[in-house]
């Protein structure tokens, strides 16, 4: 009587040396992505190019990513991950972040530029924007409490700039500021308008929060 084979289990394999190797392959292609978006803009890129720097062959950029759309969603979560210090969850360490924010933006100033031309990568920035516009709204919630529908937007869309790559560029390239000295600008603006509407008294005159006027921050 011949014995009834048993049932075969489907194993999982996990190998932690192709792991690293398949993250260390991403590295290098979505690196080659930047620095060619760098060299030619966002809007023009091209997969033999960037496998040609990457050290790859082009089907390899597919296996990893599968569409350019793919790849180029990738590159913006690579570069925030790298360019964005961890985002603010405190009314005090809003008034910290222009400084680490624009001081990492000149540590990856090529990837920044990149991203602020036309293009994928603005396309991108844009679909990220409500989160962003969210999170500045939620941490200035009790700052602005009790000011006009009109008045919180001026408030929250003003501070939402002033912490944007754009202004990070503009204090750069046109009054010749480094990051620091861009983000201590920025971080004295915010804190001179957390004192005015501290300032006014009101329904949010007498809320904690607002910082004090610091002499020493420009």
């Amino acid at each position: 009587m011949k014995s009834k084979a048993l049932p075969s289990k489907n194993r999982s394999y996990h190998s932690p040396l192709r792991e690293r190797q398949a993250l260390e392959t991403r590295e290098l292609i979505l690196r080659a992505l930047g620095e060619q978006m760098v060299a030619s803009g966002p809007g023009d890129f091209s997969l033999q190019e960037i496998a040609r720097r990457a050290g790859v062959a082009p089907r390899t950029i597919y296996r990893h990513f599968g569409s350019r759309g793919a790849l180029l969603e990738a590159l913006h979560a690579w570069v925030a991950t790298r360019a964005f210090p961890e985002p603010p969850t405190t009314l005090q360490q809003l008034w910290d972040y222009p400084e680490k924010l624009f001081q990492a933006f000149d540590r990856h100033a090529p990837w920044i530029e990149a991203s602020l031309q036309a293009g994928p990568s603005a396309e991108l920035r844009a679909a990220s924007r409500p989160q962003r516009v969210a999170l500045v709204r939620q941490l200035l919630g009790d700052l602005t409490a009790g000011l006009k529908a009109e008045e919180v937007s001026m408030v929250c869309g003003l501070i939402k700039h002033l912490l944007s790559a754009e202004a990070w560029r503009c204090l750069r390239d046109d009054f010749g500021l480094d990051g620091r000295q861009a983000g201590l600008a920025v971080g004295w603006a915010m804190k001179t308008l957390a004192a005015d509407l501290q300032g006014r008294g009101g329904p949010c005159g007498d809320r904690p929060g607002a910082p004090e006027e610091d002499e020493d921050a420009m």
